[in-house]
């Protein structure tokens, strides 16, 4: 059976990608060339379009200008695309932009839990997180491969091991359900070769630790980071205990 795309997948990406172009320019205010963004991520100019105009009316951003082409501009091909649009330069409003990526995101993240039917008892919602509020906070020290729960040496898993390389991939993307295709496809570029169950074992994750910063089944993973006072109440748990103590 076919798998449905998902319907957020190129929105999303696009959302992205003027956001990193916002802080490439330093500035609220940034330009972008469809050409680019047609070659490298197969976003045509009329999507690319699109979607700048329903941001637009959204006030997530402001259209300055748009360089467009004509039948006498160098290359012109009617052919190509329905849209001519060459550049344009867009003032972003940040902050709107920041709360619009984190709603496509769970959306799209909610798409992909359904398409490979399964889901979490406790998914984290996106959300703004005060550090200064965290009890327990996962630090993973890439020069030596050290993981270390606040200030404790939880495991030194082997350089560009799959253990090594799916927590590193967890790393960078927690609070969201991630599934054992992406990790497949994104992070190890071929199957998993253990069980996800056996890699959080692995890694140190178990009993409590477990519990608190992990969720695994067969299909996927969620990795908590931080965890706050609240988490812990809704576990019924006090304190986290490591090593001897």
């Amino acid at each position: 059976m076919k798998t449905l795309p998902n319907p957020y997948e190129k929105y999303l990406l696009f959302l992205k990608l003027i956001k990193e172009d916002s802080v490439i320019y330093s500035d609220e205010s940034i330009m972008i060339w469809y050409e680019r963004y047609k070659k490298e991520y197969q976003l045509s100019s009329s999507i690319v379009r699109s979607f700048i105009r329903q941001l637009n009316d959204e006030n997530i951003l402001d259209i300055k200008s748009e360089l467009l082409y004509s039948e006498s501009t160098p290359g012109f091909d009617a052919k190509q695309d329905i849209d001519f649009t060459v550049s344009a330069i867009l003032q972003l409003n940040q902050d709107k932009l920041d709360n619009k990526i984190i709603e496509i995101s769970d959306l799209y993240y909610q798409n992909e839990l359904n398409k490979n039917g399964f889901s979490f008892p406790n998914i984290i919602q996106s959300k703004e997180i005060e550090d200064g509020n965290a009890i327990y906070r996962v630090k993973y020290q890439k020069q030596g491969c050290r993981i270390y729960i606040n200030n404790f040496l939880l495991a030194k898993p082997n350089f560009n091991s799959e253990n090594e390389l799916v927590f590193n991939y967890l790393y960078n993307n927690p609070n969201r359900p991630v599934s054992i295709k992406e990790i497949e496809e994104k992070c190890l570029n071929s199957k998993v070769h253990k069980p996800l169950k056996s890699i959080v074992q692995n890694l140190g994750f178990g009993g409590e630790l477990k519990k608190v910063f992990i969720n695994v089944s067969n299909q996927g993973i969620l990795f908590r980071n931080p965890i706050f006072r609240k988490d812990l109440d809704e576990l019924n748990i006090k304190e986290l205990k490591f090593g001897n103590k």
